[in-house]
């Protein structure tokens, strides 16, 4: 998912990923300067935000 690019940069709206069945997917996030995140397992069945930390690292946080 690509967000922004310009000035005026953007936020994400909410995106749906089907896991068939699933219990917990593994995701990681590439950063606009090219830096990733490290691999973290994610529950299945819940709305999550994804944040990048001030050391880079992942926040993810539970909206349901």
């Amino acid at each position: 998912i690509t967000v922004g690019g310009f000035h005026a940069s953007g936020r994400a709206l909410p995106e749906h990923f089907g896991l068939g069945s699933q219990e917990a997917v593994a995701l990681r996030v590439i950063w606009p300067d090219a830096t990733a995140s490290a691999w973290v397992t994610v529950g299945a069945n819940q709305i999550v935000e994804l944040r990048r930390q001030d050391d880079g690292g992942l926040a993810v946080r539970c909206l349901d």
